[in-house]
């Protein structure tokens, strides 16, 4: 389904400067409807916003925790995407457990763009290619599908990215036997061809690449390789902050990749 309307969520700070450029080249290639929202405490809703009045702009003001209050808003709206600045990886990881971003990407009922400074495109043109990891779950296919409508937007290639995670029983000390891989690799295969028409049936230029190896390092290495501009990725939710940041794949791909990326999560 076609990107119709985007919530932008912003701090006014560099990081949602970013994420609101970004957003405004999407709106502009898909012709979205753009709104921004702005949550802020009771005693600030009196905030200076005169140089947004041209801007659909929502201020939240009713002491709800910000992250909780997107959400909403994405909701009752009735946003497609949510596209919001992040600060990414940091030195003390533990220092991302209060981050919005974080909470907004782990609870929020669409798919979300996070962006870093520096990240943004300068114009549609500079997006050439969208990397899509898959692991063949709902979020995947949601990730796949939401990356086909926004390759057509911008005529884009999209790349379907297959990891696996082929580890062998911490007792033993042998690589995996060559014959299980290749099985390994020809089923994923065959799973990735399947998913390929699916996309190719809509216009969308698109290729397969099948990597073993862990899968974050695996996604954000090829995410280089290949010079993606893009990388849309499904994610499952998380059931705390901790195992959020200690144990998603999604979670280290937005920390530490080098582009802007958008997390579909996986319905219910």
């Amino acid at each position: 389904m076609p990107i119709q309307k985007i919530l932008v969520a912003t701090d006014f700070s560099e990081h949602a400067e970013e994420a609101a450029k970004l957003s405004g080249i999407l709106q502009s290639a898909c012709g979205s409807a753009r709104r921004l929202i702005h949550v802020v405490s009771p005693s600030d809703a009196t905030e200076d916003l005169t140089e947004y009045a041209e801007a659909d702009v929502q201020v939240v003001s009713d002491g709800s925790p910000p992250a909780a209050a997107i959400c909403r808003e994405a909701t009752s709206w009735g946003a497609d995407l949510v596209a919001m600045g992040t600060h990414g990886h940091s030195a003390v990881e533990l220092d991302l457990m209060g981050s919005v971003a974080e909470k907004v990407v782990r609870a929020s009922p669409v798919p979300v763009l996070t962006v870093q400074k520096g990240q943004g495109w300068s114009s549609g043109e500079e997006l050439q290619k969208i990397l899509v990891p898959i692991d063949f779950s709902k979020g995947a296919h949601a990730a796949a599908l939401l990356a086909s409508d926004i390759a057509r937007c911008f005529s884009a290639e999209v790349e379907l990215l297959h990891v696996l995670e082929l580890a062998p029983p911490s007792f033993l000390r042998a690589p995996i036997p060559a014959p299980y891989l290749e099985e390994a690799q020809d089923g994923a295969r065959l799973e990735l061809v399947n998913e390929l028409g699916k996309l190719e049936d809509t216009g969308v230029k698109v290729s397969l690449h099948i990597a073993a190896a862990k899968a974050a390092p695996a996604i954000l290495a090829r995410c280089e390789e290949i010079g993606a501009d893009l990388v849309i990725l499904g994610s499952r939710g998380w059931t705390s902050f901790r195992s959020f940041l200690l144990g998603s794949v999604a979670s280290r791909v937005v920390r530490h990749a080098t582009v802007p990326v958008i997390t579909c999560r996986e319905p219910f």
